[in-house]
């Protein structure tokens, strides 16, 4: 069944686990890349490779709104620190389908039209491991 990517947010994550979403979010998106190295050669008939290191990013498209949490992130941007972030569902409070990580802010870009909304463009560059969040689901049959 497909799914809608209305409960699919960003959250900006404090503590153990408070996940506060970021206000005004329209859309957002995430990438995991597996990186390969590549070590063919001319007498390779095929490509060879070997496991690279993994990276990833995330991105998120906003309304902007004055004095809302989206502030934070343009000030942890201008001061080159890391933000936790979740990419995925909250079910009551909890993560509960998404990706987890720490990332650096790597840019906002704002578009301010004439005659429409203030919008903001945020990308993430996740800094080390990228966590699957996923809850699991017992599925029981009567006998």
């Amino acid at each position: 069944m497909a799914e809608s990517g209305k409960l699919q947010r960003v959250y900006l994550v404090t503590g153990v686990s408070t996940n506060t979403a970021l206000v005004g979010e329209l859309s957002s998106n995430w990438t995991i890349n597996g990186n390969n190295i590549d070590f063919s050669d001319k007498d390779s008939s095929w490509v060879e490779g070997m496991k690279g290191n993994k990276s990833g990013e995330a991105s998120a498209s906003l309304t902007y709104k004055k004095g809302s949490n989206q502030e934070s992130i343009l000030d942890a941007l201008l001061a080159g620190t890391e933000v936790s972030i979740f990419v995925g569902e909250v079910s009551s409070g909890a993560q509960a389908d998404g990706i987890l990580g720490t990332a650096l802010i790597a840019s906002v870009a704002a578009s301010n039209p004439d005659n429409d909304k203030i919008t903001w463009d945020i990308s993430f560059t996740f800094t080390g491991t990228i966590q699957r969040i996923k809850t699991t689901t017992t599925t029981t049959t009567g006998a």
